[in-house]
């Protein structure tokens, strides 16, 4: 069997690389072989600067330029890693028309997982994601824990995903919204299974780890998204603990003034050994906890508008909603430590689940 792969492989961020890692190693251990499709989205995919239209992406861009060596440096060492670790189509595809008339070699093909299904993509965009440049009938299609990233969409988005969904057989989704979404869009059920990064253990990932620059304990912070409760919260666990902070730093703007360490330039590798290594953890990303949890690490997350929905449920799943807080009134006072067993046995169980739903649909 051969299958195809279309998810976020190009972006230099590091939950969607390795996601796209994890996916191709699952396959790989259950004996399939795989194959990323090389579909570009847009000719800067790549680019160390933000689109220079509008007041706050020229502020991001200015800072950009105050680390320009460094952000050249981040984005070869994702470069390398796709290098290195990813089988990747030969052929570039750069829309739904070039898919079309030209169709990978594949038995079967895999839209997931990362937040390919997001509205904020136009419709050609979209339509790639959702496989419609193949026929079903002739070609199997599997949906594999994608993400709208957000909770709710509009009736206009509904109306056009009801006939995409309805043509992909095996439709899974990352989140509980996920799955209400495409419920109420097609009046069809789909399974929820775990993001690709949570069906590798931390021995699977310490295979890749490098060690980190700075030597452990440390508290690791990874913010998308600044917010003032977010630095508030990052403040009160320096102070609770006593440790240094180490940033990773995903945009030169993420400015967190307490930090004693901010790493601009961290190779997918680095980022998984700086979790590996970490005392605990301060983040506002998805992966970044769902890292925190495969290497069982004492963690504290805060909401943000567009990760609310799928960082809840995950945690939500596992028992773990209380390490989520909102604001000052909420910043723990006790010792960070917490108790694996049952969220262990959960996930151990999830992951099961997830990976017999991708065994079904790739053997059925």
């Amino acid at each position: 069997m051969k299958v195809g792969i279309l998810t976020f492989h190009r972006s230099n961020n590091y939950g969607a690389v390795l996601q796209a890692y994890a996916l191709q190693t699952v396959l790989d251990q259950l004996g399939i072989t795989s194959q990323i499709i090389d579909y570009v989205r847009h000719e800067k995919e790549e680019s160390v600067f933000s689109s220079w239209w509008g007041f706050k992406n020229c502020i991001i861009n200015g800072f950009t330029l105050l680390h320009y060596t460094k952000a050249i440096r981040r984005n070869a060492r994702f470069r390398e890693f796709r290098k290195i670790f990813f089988r990747i189509s030969p052929k570039s595809y750069y829309s739904c028309d070039e898919l079309e008339k030209a169709i990978p070699e594949r038995d079967t093909f895999i839209c997931g997982s990362d937040q390919i299904w997001r509205p904020i993509l136009n419709n050609n965009q979209l339509r790639v994601y959702y496989l419609d440049f193949i026929d079903a009938k002739e070609v199997k299609k599997i949906a594999y824990a994608p993400s709208f990233g957000i909770s709710s969409v509009s009736e206009e988005f509904k109306q056009f995903i009801r006939p995409l969904l309805n043509d992909i057989p095996y439709l899974s989704v990352r989140e509980k919204t996920g799955q209400q979404i495409i419920s109420q869009a097609s009046e069809r059920e789909a399974q929820v299974v775990l993001d690709p990064t949570l069906l590798l253990t931390s021995e699977d990932w310490s295979r890749i780890a490098f060690p980190p620059r700075v030597n452990p304990p440390y508290t690791l912070v990874y913010c998308l998204s600044q917010r003032r409760n977010f630095c508030a919260l990052v403040r009160h666990v320096k102070k609770m603990t006593g440790l240094p902070v180490v940033v990773i730093s995903p945009s030169a703007l993420n400015l967190i003034p307490e930090a004693d360490h901010v790493i601009f330039d961290a190779s997918p590798q680095e980022f998984v050994g700086l979790f590996a290594n970490a005392s605990c953890i301060c983040t506002n990303s998805f992966h970044a906890t769902a890292f925190s949890l495969i290497n069982k690490l004492p963690f504290w997350t805060t909401p943000i508008c567009l990760a609310n929905s799928r960082l809840a449920d995950l945690l939500n799943m596992i028992g773990l909603s209380d390490r989520q807080v909102g604001c000052a009134e909420d910043f723990p006072d006790a010792p960070l430590e917490i108790n694996y067993s049952k969220p262990e046995i959960i996930l151990d169980e999830a992951r099961r689940n997830s990976i017999t739903f991708l065994k079904n649909a790739l053997n059925d």
